[in-house]
Order: structure tokens, then sequence, then C-alpha cells
């Protein structure tokens, strides 16, 4: 079972009824919202890094199988971009996490 959940609606669904890149896209502009609507600082950013990782956790195995058979995709790029947004985070540089997690939202995966 997997929570899927946006601003308004929150909803639990079985991971393979899942299409997973719509997942991807909500689930980052949730964050970007999110990280763009409070004051930033290394404990806000984790939190917010650390609930899209629960977000995508159910549907990552079929995102990284997506980004495999197209490497040079959106998704492969958006992946990319949330794996620099929690290096940047673990690092203490918040405003570069921040970045990362608008430019994982802009290459519309």
């Amino acid at each position: 079972m997997c929570t899927v959940a946006s601003r308004h609606v929150t909803q639990h669904v079985v991971a393979d009824d899942l299409d997973a890149v719509p997942v991807l896209r909500a689930s980052v502009r949730s964050a970007h919202e999110e990280l763009n609507s409070r004051p930033l600082d290394t404990k806000a950013v984790n939190a917010v890094l650390t609930a899209l990782a629960a977000k995508l956790g159910c549907v990552i195995p079929h995102l990284h199988a997506v980004a495999d058979a197209q490497p040079g995709g959106a998704v492969a790029a958006a992946l990319g971009h949330l794996r620099y947004a929690f290096s940047h985070a673990a690092a203490g540089r918040c405003d570069h996490a921040v970045s990362a997690v608008a430019a994982a939202e802009a290459v519309g995966a």
C-alpha cells in the first residue's frame, strides 16, 4: 500500500495500480510548492525532502525502469535533479537543494 498525497487529497493505492510518472510529477510539484511557502532552513528542507522520498518510495522501482529505458528522458533528468537535491540538503546547502527540486519540476517528467 502506498499513500499518494497532494495539498487537497490523500489517497491510499496499491503501487501496481499507479502510473509512476504522474506520481513523480505531482510529488515534485507539491514539494516545490512546500519549499516555496516557508522560510528555508536545513530542518525545513530535510522535512520536505523526507516527505518527498516517502511519497515516491512505492513507485521508485517503476521510475528507475522508465529512466533506464529512456536515459535521456524527462524521468531520468528529474531523478538526477532529485539526487542533487538530496546531496545538497545533506551538505546543508538549502538554496541549492531547492533549486534542484525546481529543476526536477521544470523538466516536466
